[in-house]
Parts: C-alpha cells; sequence; structure tokens
C-alpha cells in the first residue's frame, strides 16, 4: 500500500469523505467538521497520487482499480469499531460506489455527490484526454499557475463566487497533483451493471448544470439504485459541496441522522 495521508477529527461512528481528480482532502473543509461536531469520526484522505499522499512510480498504475484497492487496504488498516458512512464526489464517488458493490456488509451508509460511475458521463471536451492521457499529462505540467488559480474561480453558475482563499486552495489542489492521474480517465470499468444489487441507504446530490459530468446521468443512476434517495441542485456544477456548502451539508448530515 502507497502512503497514504489522511486528517481525522472527532469522534463517533466512522465518516470517510473522498475527493476527486486533481483536488485534496481540503475539498471538505467545510463538511468534516460539521460532521465531527454532529458526533462522526471522519476521516479524509488524499487520494493517491494527490494532496500530501505519495504518487505512483509508474504512471501505467492509475487505473481505477488500483486507486479503490489502495483505499480499500487503508479502510482495513485503520480497524474501524463499525462500519463506516461514505461520502464521495466524483471519482471518490466511483471509488465508494466500487467499495460497498465489493463489501456489501462494510459500509453503513452512501453518500455519491456528482458521482463518476462509467466512461459514457465524460464531456466531450474530456474525450481528448481519455485518448491521450500521456500527451494529455505532458499539457497539463505545462500550464502556469496563475491560469489554474484563473480557470477554478470559473463555475456555470453566475451566483457562484469562489473566495480567493477557495480558488487558491483548489488551484494548489490541481498543481501538486501528480499529472498521470489522467490515466485514470482512460480505462473506467462500467459500475452500472452492478448497482441494482445494492442493499446499503444511499442518497445522491447533483448539480444540475455539471459541466463535468453528464448531468442526465445521476438521476439514471439513482433510479437503478433500489430505494436510494435523489437531490438535485437546480444552477449548480460539478461541485455542490464546494459551491453550495451549506445546502450540500444539510443533505448529508440529515441522511445519516435518518
Amino acid at each position: 500500500m502507497s502512503q497514504i495521508n489522511f486528517l481525522c477529527q472527532g469522534q463517533g461512528p466512522p465518516v470517510i469523505l473522498l475527493h476527486g481528480m486533481y483536488a485534496s482532502m481540503h475539498d471538505w473543509d467545510t463538511l468534516l467538521p460539521i460532521l465531527a461536531d454532529s458526533g462522526y469520526q471522519v476521516f479524509a484522505p488524499d487520494l493517491p497520487g494527490h494532496g500530501e499522499s505519495a504518487w505512483l512510480e509508474n504512471p501505467q498504475a492509475y487505473r481505477v482499480e488500483n486507486i479503490a484497492a489502495e483505499l480499500s487496504a487503508w479502510i482495513e488498516s485503520l480497524h474501524l469499531p463499525e462500519p463506516p458512512r461514505l461520502v464521495g464526489h466524483s471519482l471518490g464517488g466511483y471509488i465508494s460506489l466500487q467499495y460497498t458493490i465489493c463489501h456489501p456488509q462494510q459500509v453503513a451508509r452512501l453518500v455519491l455527490v456528482d458521482p463518476l460511475y462509467n466512461a459514457g458521463q465524460l464531456s466531450p471536451l474530456l474525450l481528448p484526454l481519455v485518448w491521450q492521457p500521456r500527451l494529455a499529462g505532458q499539457a497539463v505540467r505545462r500550464i502556469p499557475p496563475d491560469w489554474v488559480y484563473t480557470f477554478m474561480g470559473w463555475d456555470v453558475t453566475p451566483r457562484t463566487n469562489r473566495a480567493p482563499a477557495l480558488r487558491q486552495q483548489i488551484a494548489s489542489d490541481f498543481k501538486r497533483t501528480d499529472p498521470d492521474v489522467i490515466h485514470l480517465l482512460a480505462d473506467i470499468p462500467d459500475l452500472t451493471p452492478h448497482v441494482s444489487s445494492l442493499a446499503v441507504p444511499t442518497l445522491v446530490i447533483w448539480g444540475e448544470s455539471d459541466p463535468t459530468l453528464h448531468p442526465g446521468s445521476f438521476p439514471t443512476l439513482a433510479q437503478a439504485i433500489p430505494g436510494a434517495h435523489r437531490h438535485p441542485i437546480a444552477g449548480c456544477g460539478h461541485q455542490p459541496h464546494i459551491d453550495l456548502p451549506e445546502r450540500t451539508n444539510r443533505l448529508v448530515v440529515e441522511f445519516f441522522s435518518t
């Protein structure tokens, strides 16, 4: 298992928060303390190749099944007293969903925020990254930090105005991520055939204006998961936990306490 950096806060039933690609544990800076104050022990790791976690030596090792295996081994190493509640965004949603499919008795509840679950969800703008991950990784290395800062301040909703400190954190997370993680998009096994067997209480939250993953894919997933709760957020993009944290955090806390 590669070195996985993580933050732990609070006491109580365990919760694990998994961020998306080119991000870090800081995606959960507003949700984590709220859950800790609500009586949970919260773990927020940096996925391999992200944040302060180790980069993988071989770019070809960046496959979702490898990252999921790393996280599975890490969860086992925590020796949790009871099954955790999982919250995953985008790539973190894929890993959370796959972990739950493989270990249905080891997950108490599942929250998916704009989750990735098959390659067909990807925006057409991202397809060149899928076709040429090596060239895409080289291109990412050459993006100037100022460009990243400007781009990370953009969102599809005019009402979203990311504060300079937030934009700086998102840009910093992007630039310190191993550029080779782009290989994760090259081969994504489709989880659709497996979700109908889930018996874990599940909540699916998504932004109806997501420009990264096709927003129509989320209600399809929620309908396929037996008994899943669904909460679309109008006028919100790919990161409702960042751009509309009060609403998203409330949904998560209420779902866990019900």
